[in-house]
């Protein structure tokens, strides 16, 4: 499960560094690394950038002000696939303690 989360966490700062969401890309570079480090803790941290105003979901990569239908369509879709394997990650843990 490890692996997976760090491959989709790659895809999704490739995808925010190649339109410019550096920022974005920056918190997910690190939360990547974190996972070797503190796998529980990186869990939760990612799946904490979900919630709330300003949070993941209101991310919409844009060039020239127009938003780039393709790549938000690849973004959601890597959006909604990090979440659930965070939440089984999650869930996995919680029945093991």
């Amino acid at each position: 499960m490890k692996n997976e989360i760090r491959e989709t966490v790659v895809s999704i700062t490739n995808l925010l560094q190649s339109n410019d969401e550096y920022s974005w890309a920056q918190i997910f570079e690190k939360l990547g690394y974190d996972i070797d480090k503190n796998y529980e803790s990186s869990l939760h941290s990612l799946k904490a950038l979900y919630g709330g105003m300003g949070s993941f979901n209101d991310v919409i990569l844009h060039k020239d002000g127009i938003p780039l239908i393709r790549e938000n369509d690849d973004l959601d879709e890597l959006r909604h696939k990090l979440y659930k394997q965070l939440k089984d990650a999650i869930d996995a843990q919680k029945k093991r303690s």
